[in-house]
């Protein structure tokens, strides 16, 4: 490997928040025209490296360099000016614009040299989409798509600026088989077009099938960069865990206890028919299916998110009308597959978002919250978490 083909280098990149050291001293290098996958636990430093590549995050030491030059990105605006764009696992999107308007934001066309030509948008957006066999509805408010919708958007954003280097962060874990398909096919064209890619991904089987090379990083460092042809799936766990893994799917012995829950002859949404359920205590309850086979669908109606008018829901032996406060009164919470959009208050705190759930447990009356019980609520939740976060008052 020849300095010429790199593109992006780093030199002993290293950034600590309160508490952890999310990036210790690492070299990463990135070639042209090459697809880069970046492998690791959750902490093991990943989206902390690409906020810096993108200037959201600025590094305590290190150096970046870009064709050969030192860049100090302090700025997300100068990374894309750069030609660095990132797709970021949380969605970015504007709700009530369409996905079209979405795409080409701030390259709107214009027509007598002021008014924004709708319909040159669509056109161009529909032309994007056929480029890059993307297919998703791009007239109608991307409040309005689903989540896999709203990613093909991101990704289609993304290539319209027509990048140098592009960063994909999870970019299918809310995609259907035939859309991850799609993406990657679309993913080559552009890396044949000399882009360069890093992908942030916990699929392994996606890594090895469309990856150039690998480099798997642990607890902030980069432990090891190889060719995908020198690396196999187990070593790679392995160097993720820094453990021997015996087994991907090791026996599990089943302790569980009495049935805690309990679904009978659930039907709804149109296509939910008949499903019946049972979770005994200790114990986890896997659903399976592909994107629109009705996991979130079901999940939904046993929340009270939706309607059930068939079926019976039985928790701890007492049948319950779903809806979310009896839910949460019974002692079962929903973490929902967009936490953005459907899990957090984004316009409130980290502390008011921990316990606003609790909230009659530290308001007084005329609802006066108590700061000295909240404070201790929110104590006591990251104690039983084993989570080390820093929140505001």
């Amino acid at each position: 490997m020849s300095d010429k083909n790199i593109v992006l280098k780093t030199v002993s990149i290293s950034k600590s928040f309160p508490g952890v050291k999310a990036l210790n001293n690492v070299d990463f290098d990135l070639l042209e025209g090459e697809i880069h996958a970046i492998c690791g636990e959750n902490g093991a430093g990943k989206s902390t490296l690409c906020n810096v590549l993108t200037g959201i995050v600025r590094p305590d030491e290190g150096n970046v360099f870009l064709n050969g030059a030192e860049v100090r990105l302090t700025h997300p605006s100068q990374a894309l000016r750069l030609g660095i764009r990132m797709v970021y696992q949380e969605r970015n999107l504007i709700p009530y614009l369409t996905g079209a308007q979405n795409i080409l934001l701030r390259e709107e066309p214009v027509k007598g040299g002021f008014l924004i030509d709708e319909k040159a948008i669509l056109s161009k957006a529909e032309d994007l989409s056929e480029l890059y066999n993307l297919r998703v509805p791009l007239g109608i408010p991307v409040a309005l798509l689903s989540s896999a919708q709203r990613q093909a958007i991101e990704i289609l954003r993304a290539f319209l600026y027509k990048p140098k280097i592009l960063i994909l962060d999870e970019p299918t874990s809310s995609l259907t088989e035939a859309e991850v398909k799609s993406l990657f096919s679309a993913i080559h064209q552009i890396k044949d077009e000399g882009v360069s890619v890093i992908l942030i991904t916990h699929k392994l089987e996606e890594v090895f099938e469309n990856a150039d090379r690998i480099s798997i990083f642990r607890n902030g460092e980069r432990v090891t960069t190889r060719n995908k042809e020198d690396l196999s799936e187990e070593e790679a766990i392995r160097l993720m865990v820094n453990r021997n893994i015996s087994s991907l799917f090791p026996e599990v012995t089943n302790r569980s206890g009495d049935m805690i829950l309990q679904v009978e002859n659930l039907s709804g949404s149109g296509f939910l028919k008949d499903i019946s359920i049972h979770l005994n205590k200790g114990e986890v309850l896997g659903l399976y299916g592909l994107i629109g086979s009705g996991r979130t669908e079901f999940i939904e109606h046993l929340y009270g998110l939706r309607e059930t008018k068939i079926g019976r829901v039985i928790v701890k032996g007492k049948e319950v009308q779903p809806n979310v406060h009896r839910m949460i009164e019974e002692g079962v919470f929903l973490v929902p597959d967009d936490r953005r959009e459907k899990g957090l208050l984004t316009s409130l705190n980290l502390k008011k978002n921990l316990t606003i759930s609790y909230i009659d447990e530290f308001s007084r009356l005329m609802g006066v919250v108590s700061a000295k019980k909240e404070n201790s609520l929110v104590k006591s939740i990251l104690d039983k978490s084993s989570l080390s976060l820093k929140y505001s008052n």
